[in-house]
């Protein structure tokens, strides 16, 4: 029944059949007598009639009570107004108003249903809510809302889908709850949802109510009597840079805690495999693992270790900084970085003069940044509102290099404006003329400033949406190492340069190169390890899925003389990498040194298969994310079978960096060898 709410909360009070008087519809009747002469009156649809096997979360029953004929029928129960009066339920049906019988209890009502403080800023949006379960409890709505679905025009992305306001999923359910503008657009988005399938269970789509997004978004504990107790409000510093207070000895001294417990996980990751062996074939554990054993339960750090290396530069390291624009805790439109988590419902953007591990040259742009929306907003060009999805100006992207040469990367939304190519020549004149503020140290030089247009909701846009050249130069120059390397819009390139040429160091100290040997630069980016090993070995094999960041790779062997390296655009764990990486090995005349510097989520496990499958006996891991590594170890040295095949590799040594000083954020290099 198309009209009928699944948000209502109907409840009627039975009465008396009048034989001569067909009883008006209610949503939820309990028993009474009957009278042969007259049909029974048809029950209302709800929430199970939609979808039989999904309860109506907000139906309940009242006890039956005797009725006064002379007194209408009290009204039926919450409909979705109730749960919120500002929402008109567009589904819900309406009901005649009718005068109470004072002597009957109202039915109970779900308007006193708690509302967590996690949904609070999802009720601003409509009530036009699917409930999909995905059969998958592990993915992010992130990961999920990129997912595609097959339209009559071709696979879209779920986020891209027409009328998607908001997708939100509790981590540690199945359910993602997908908001829409109209509910048509719902409708009609119901049998894509249900055209994907996960590990062989299709997708299912539901309607869903306020109390069910209430509960199933939640995922705090009960609040006790110390929650009533007023937390300290974090300051933006200490958001952004948790470790800034603590003097730089300090923080190493608990970066050097975490490097040894990743080393101590990794062993405990490592064991379970070898052990399920050793009980079932009778096979010892490897020598290297027998040795992280104490006897007494505990485990040992998987290989010998280094103190962490500090950063040569702690305060203004930071050459790529990523600036959002939003509203401060004022209203006012503001640039700069968030005070805290959007999925906490945190969506304030404050200023980042304070923060030290940003540079001068970013604070003086972040600065003139600030005065042109201060400007524009008196003509009602506002910053993005990440609530209700309006709004103009996006974000600012400030690179620069050791030599003060800076790139400015701006982001707009499609939103109307009124004249853009007049708001485009004001923005690049405001940038490129504005004198020195008081927050720039020694003079720097402005080359590039770019723009990208994006009309998506989610904070980041898609990787291969482009950036257009507006003024300036296509690309700036950093210099590494002796080198020179081209730097453009979205290549890659450590964010603490100085930091980077340790970084360097520590690789070629653990890979032990040779004139004759092949490196393996896998995730090169701008080609900077590579290329630096590269006067060293007899040649570099660079791949990298990112476009941009291969032609700047390609540029940079040039810009260098380098004719040893070359480079190929694909995803590490593709089958044409495979093959191609399988010649050069083939046609290797000296040993294979292969080299990984993945992102935040590590290695794939298609490339770790195809690792071992090879003759490729050293592998030097970079890893930024630790718990990536940690899961990566399982894969790399479980024991030999049908699907990893080959000898399985072990660490052999490791080594911490400190690329981010005021973090807890920690570089861990590995040498792993078979």
């Amino acid at each position: 029944n198309s009209s009928a709410s699944p948000l209502a909360e109907e409840v009627s009070t039975p009465v008396e059949s009048n034989p001569a008087v067909a009883p008006p519809p209610t949503e939820v009747s309990t028993p009474v007598e009957s009278n042969s002469a007259v049909a029974p009156p048809p029950t209302g649809a709800t929430a199970a009639d939609l979808n039989p096997e999904v309860a109506d979360p907000l139906a309940e029953v009242s006890t039956p009570v005797e009725s006064n004929p002379a007194v209408a029928p009290p009204p039926t129960g919450a409909a979705a107004a109730d749960l919120n009066p500002e929402v008109t339920d567009p589904l819900a049906e309406v009901s005649t108003p009718v005068e109470s019988n004072p002597a009957v209890a109202p039915p109970p009502t779900a308007a006193s249903v708690p509302v967590t403080e996690e949904y609070m800023h999802l009720n601003t949006l409509s009530q036009f809510v699917l409930k999909i379960y995905t059969n998958d409890v592990y993915s992010t709505h992130s990961a999920l809302k990129k997912k595609t679905v097959s339209t009559p025009t071709g696979d879209v992305k779920i986020e891209d889908l027409p009328g998607i306001q908001k997708v939100v999923k509790n981590p540690s359910r199945e359910e993602l709850f997908v908001y829409f503008e109209t509910a048509e657009q719902l409708q009609a988005a119901i049998p894509l949802f249900e055209q994907r399938a996960t590990r062989g269970k299709s997708w299912k789509a539901t309607l869903t109510t306020p109390r069910e997004l209430s509960e199933r978004l939640s995922h705090k504990r009960k609040a006790s009597a110390t929650d009533q107790v007023p937390k300290k409000q974090k300051t933006l510093e200490e958001t952004v840079t948790p470790s800034a207070h603590l003097p730089y000895d300090t923080q190493l001294a608990q970066k050097q805690r975490h490097f040894e417990r990743t080393l101590q996980r990794m062993s405990e990751v490592a064991l379970p495999p070898w052990a399920q062996q050793r009980r079932t074939e009778q096979v010892p554990l490897p020598s290297w693992l027998e040795a992280t054993q104490t006897g007494e339960g505990g485990v040992r750090a998987c290989c010998p270790s280094d103190p962490v290396v500090p950063s040569p530069r702690v305060d203004g390291y930071r050459n790529n900084t990523g600036f959002t624009c939003g509203f401060d805790a004022n209203g006012n439109d503001s640039v700069g970085f968030n005070c805290g988590l959007y999925k906490e419902g945190k969506v304030a953007v404050g200023a980042p003069y304070e923060c030290k591990h940003i540079s001068d040259i970013a604070k003086h742009y972040c600065l003139l940044f600030q005065s042109l929306i201060t400007s524009t907003a008196a003509r009602g060009i506002r910053c993005y509102d990440k609530i209700t999805h309006k709004g103009f100006w996006r974000s600012l992207v400030v690179r620069e290099t050791v030599t003060r040469d800076v790139m400015l990367m701006f982001q707009w939304s499609q939103a109307e404006v009124q004249d853009k190519p007049a708001l485009l020549q004001t923005l690049t004149t405001h940038f490129s003329t504005s004198p020195p503020s008081s927050h720039l140290a020694h003079p720097c030089q402005l080359k590039s400033i770019y723009l990208q247009e994006y009309g998506g909701i989610s904070n980041a846009a898609p990787s291969d949406l482009p950036y257009t050249l507006v003024w300036g130069v296509a690309s700036i120059t950093e210099q590494l190492g002796g080198l020179k390397f081209s730097i453009s819009p979205t290549s890659f390139f450590q964010v603490n340069t100085h930091a980077n040429e340790r970084l360097i160091g520590l690789i070629r100290e653990l890979g032990l190169v040779t004139p004759s040997t092949l490196v393996l630069d896998l995730c090169c980016g701008t080609g900077s390890i590579g290329l630096s090993l590269a006067p060293h070995v007899g040649s570099v094999f660079g791949v990298d899925m990112v476009a941009e960041a291969i032609n700047d790779a390609n540029a940079n062997a040039r810009l260098n003389g380098i004719e040893n390296a070359s480079y190929l655009c694909e995803k590490i764990e593709s089958p044409v990498v495979a093959s191609a990486l399988d010649l050069k090995i083939a046609a290797a005349r000296g040993d294979v040194l292969a080299i990984a510097d993945p992102p935040r989520g590590g290695l794939h496990n298609k490339f770790i298969k195809w690792l071992r499958d090879t003759s490729i006996r050293r592998l030097v891991y970079v890893s930024c994310e630790q718990s990536s590594l940690i899961s990566n170890t399982l894969y790399l040295t479980k024991p030999p079978s049908k699907q990893y095949t080959g000898t399985p590799f072990h660490p052999v040594r490791a080594k911490g960096l400190d690329l981010f000083p005021h973090t807890q954020m920690l570089e861990v290099i590995v040498l792993w060898e078979r």
